[in-house]
């Protein structure tokens, strides 16, 4: 895992069954980034418990969403833009 600035813990409840739980931790990283380590999960080269499969990031003026969903991949499964979604883009009718 990179190394992080900020660390926070959660807990994710599953909306169907309440019973069922997991823990989250969001971190900022030494580059700013957000990472988002769901407990169990992580990435190809980190260490049980340190991986960060899901990354927020901002460069060169864009958020960008990455997420490595398969473990045994180096490179990230999916790299979204997010401009797309820039409240200024909306073009339905007006929202309150």
């Amino acid at each position: 895992m990179k190394k992080t600035v900020e660390k926070a813990s959660f807990v994710l409840k599953d909306y169907e069954n309440n019973d069922k739980k997991t823990k989250v931790e969001v971190a900022i990283g030494e580059n700013g980034g957000l990472l988002i380590r769901p407990e169990g999960y992580g990435g190809c080269y980190s260490k049980d418990g340190e991986g960060t499969p899901i990354l927020l990031d901002f460069h060169e003026g864009k958020m960008y969403l990455y997420v490595w969903s398969e473990i045994n991949r180096e490179n990230p499964t999916h790299v979204i833009d997010l401009s797309p979604a820039l409240e200024k883009n909306y073009e339905g009718q007006e929202r309150s």
